[in-house]
């Protein structure tokens, strides 16, 4: 849908852009928006570099705020992204199997949500990375769309990780690494492909089938945020999901626990009996004061 193509490259203006993006924006989703932004700069910076013009217009407009949108840094809880319950995701990766006529579709969705990489995390994964004796993966890097084509690189942050294989995923995996070299990609697309989260939207109708099954507004990075909030609910330790997650801050991992106030109320009582208590109240934990230690 051309917007701005019918204007030489240096009559383009931040007024331009500005009424492009505001009609852009009241017809297509944040991230396609993002997108498109991104790739316009690129043209632009271009355009500079050959003289054409003085400045960049769409610089100052792509980092504009707007207010209203789901972005994608803190102002959405990740929790409000998650899938409600493991029956909803089986009926999700059946369905994508279905539409997407190969059971790759359905692999993907599964260690996306079983794992909690990111989509680029696991279309980078080889078979050597899978240690299905101890039960662990070790992400490493990153495959994903980038300038002129495929890219691979370090994980978000260059730090590997180690992520936990649960049972549902195992059988998965076994099929994924068996008879296959080490140096072999984990999962491909039917032709061999590197999976995307464009061409898993693309392959399955992605928007019209998470409508049709009643997850209306799902998005591929949902299952990331399914996989950790399900091992947040499940009791693993923070400083636990923190490592999985590849989280460098606590707290956005800690945005994935569930919202209860039941550890404040027990901090609480806590603290009311040590205030009841004036032979607590030296410093000292009860334990330490019945012993004679000394901090």
């Amino acid at each position: 849908m051309p917007e701005l193509g019918h204007v030489p490259v240096g009559m383009v203006t931040a007024g331009l852009i500005d009424r492009a993006i505001d009609r852009w924006e009241g017809a297509h989703s944040h991230s396609t928006v993002k997108n498109t932004v991104a790739a316009l700069v690129h043209v632009l910076d271009d355009a500079v570099r050959e003289g054409l013009l003085p400045r960049n217009p769409a610089k100052d407009r792509a980092r504009r705020k707007h207010s209203g949108q789901v972005k994608d840094g803190n102002d959405v809880n990740p929790r409000d992204l998650a899938l409600p319950d493991v029956a909803t995701l089986d009926r999700l990766v059946a369905a994508v199997v279905e539409k997407g006529g190969h059971r790759c579709w359905g692999d993907m969705v599964l260690l996306l949500a079983t794992t909690g990489m990111r989509i680029s995390e696991v279309s980078g994964l080889t078979v050597g990375d899978v240690d299905l004796a101890r039960g662990l993966i070790h992400v490493r890097r990153q495959t994903y769309p980038g300038r002129g084509g495929l890219t691979t690189k370090p994980t978000k942050g260059r730090r590997s990780r180690v992520v936990p294989i649960i049972t549902p995923a195992r059988t998965t995996l076994e099929r994924l690494t068996a008879g296959k070299k080490a140096t072999a990609a984990l999962i491909v697309g039917p032709r061999g492909g590197t999976i995307t989260t464009a061409t898993l939207r693309d392959a399955t109708d992605w928007d019209k089938l998470v409508a049709r099954l009643g997850i209306a507004g799902l998005v591929r990075h949902g299952l990331r945020h399914t996989a950790l909030t399900w091992m947040a609910d499940s009791g693993v330790q923070l400083h636990v999901l923190q490592r999985v997650a590849g989280h460098q801050d606590p707290a956005m991992t800690a945005r994935y626990l569930h919202p209860d106030h039941r550890a404040l109320l027990d901090a609480g009582d806590t603290f009311a009996a040590w205030w009841a208590n004036p032979a607590r109240q030296g410093g000292l934990p009860a334990s330490d004061e019945r012993s004679g230690r000394t901090a």
